[in-house]
């Protein structure tokens, strides 16, 4: 239980410190939502500067099967295109 503990720790440590320097997209569902209790799904603490969240039809496992993924698709195509587009500028404030 203290290894997981530690490993936690360390992860958490880890976001704190990259908060700012990854851009992320989360995509959401309703059910998540309802489950998290607010949309940033209790993530909100570690989720800072580039965010984009966006919520998508389907529930947590459904939303990469059809017909979901219809939706899901292109958003996660841009997002990783504007990733690229970076590519070695690093990620953008």
């Amino acid at each position: 239980v203290q290894r997981r503990h530690r490993r936690a720790a360390a992860v958490l440590r880890l976001l704190h410190q990259l908060r700012n320097a990854l851009p992320v997209l989360q995509l959401r569902t309703a059910q998540s939502e309802t489950a998290a209790g607010d949309a940033a799904l209790g993530w909100g603490p570690w989720l800072h500067g580039d965010l984009e969240s966006a919520r998508v039809p389907g529930e947590h496992m459904t939303m990469f099967e059809e017909p979901h993924v219809a939706e899901l698709a292109p958003r996660l195509s841009a997002a990783l295109s504007r990733a690229c587009a970076r590519g070695s500028n690093g990620p953008s404030r």
